[in-house]
């Protein structure tokens, strides 16, 4: 039976934070560009507030400063989580790797949050970006020791409905070494969309987002060949890395258009 391992959403107080290479933010964004330009603030941290979702302590996500089209919510609104109601600690699924019991919480698994509003992250929780420009490569958020996972799209900018479905290349690595040997699922699901499903549905590939599976290509690549995206707007990716009882997770989020 799969046993995988929740990691622990902690923040470090170092320049360069555990699992992620030097130069990158605690976010996993490059903070160069490599024209030397950094990076823009919107889509991933502005005057402190999470542009993009927001991974909660429960291992579900809301979606924060920006609206289901992927522009700005135009919220004023900036939520004070000192004021929430902390869930316990719950078993964990051994499929999705999301709590067994938030099925019985309904819309509690939101701890009280709501989708749209301006949310400033606190230590215990995870900024995954979700940048305004389309984009075809993405560097993972992961607060896991020395996890770096680089992620490219194989077929250019991601659009739903398209004629030939999208694709993934994900490279994972561990202290710059290539990891070859890893189980590798990626759950891609719209958590915005928790109405009749809690944390999201996934894509028409994989409804209920219980991951599709990313099959080894060497030196540490993986390819994960067919997501067919049902519908537009932001989408958050977990990368799931199992190496015997241990799984690692990784995020990465997009914006996905009309083709």
């Amino acid at each position: 039976m799969k046993v995988p391992v929740i990691i622990s959403l902690a923040v470090f107080g170092l320049s360069a934070p555990l699992g992620f290479a030097r130069g990158q933010d605690r976010h996993g964004y490059d903070q160069k560009m490599r024209d030397g330009s950094s990076r823009p603030m919107t889509g991933s941290m502005s005057k402190g507030v999470c542009r993009g979702f927001v991974i909660l302590e429960n291992g579900y996500a809301v979606l924060s400063g920006i609206s289901d089209q992927g522009g700005q919510s135009g919220e004023t609104h900036v939520h004070d989580s000192s004021k929430e109601t902390r869930s316990p600690d719950h078993m964990t699924d051994d499929k999705s790797g999301h709590d067994k019991s938030m099925a019985q919480m309904g819309k509690d698994h939101l701890m009280g949050l709501k989708h749209g509003d301006d949310m400033k992250v606190e230590s215990s929780r995870l900024c995954v970006p979700v940048d305004e420009k389309a984009m075809t490569r993405w560097t993972a958020a992961t607060l896991a020791p020395s996890l770096n996972v680089n992620v490219k799209s194989l077929r250019g900018y991601l659009a739903h409905n398209s004629r030939s479905n999208e694709g993934f290349e994900i490279t994972i690595s561990e202290d710059s070494k290539p990891i070859g040997d890893a189980d590798v699922r990626v759950l891609a699901r719209m958590p915005q969309h928790d109405k009749n499903m809690a944390g999201g549905h996934g894509p028409a590939n994989d409804p209920d987002a219980r991951g599709i599976t990313a099959k080894g290509a060497g030196k540490g690549r993986y390819i994960l060949n067919n997501v067919d995206f049902n519908m537009g707007g932001p989408w958050l990716f977990e990368v799931q890395v199992k190496r015997g009882s241990a799984t690692s997770k990784a995020y990465f989020a997009a914006n996905v258009g009309q083709e």
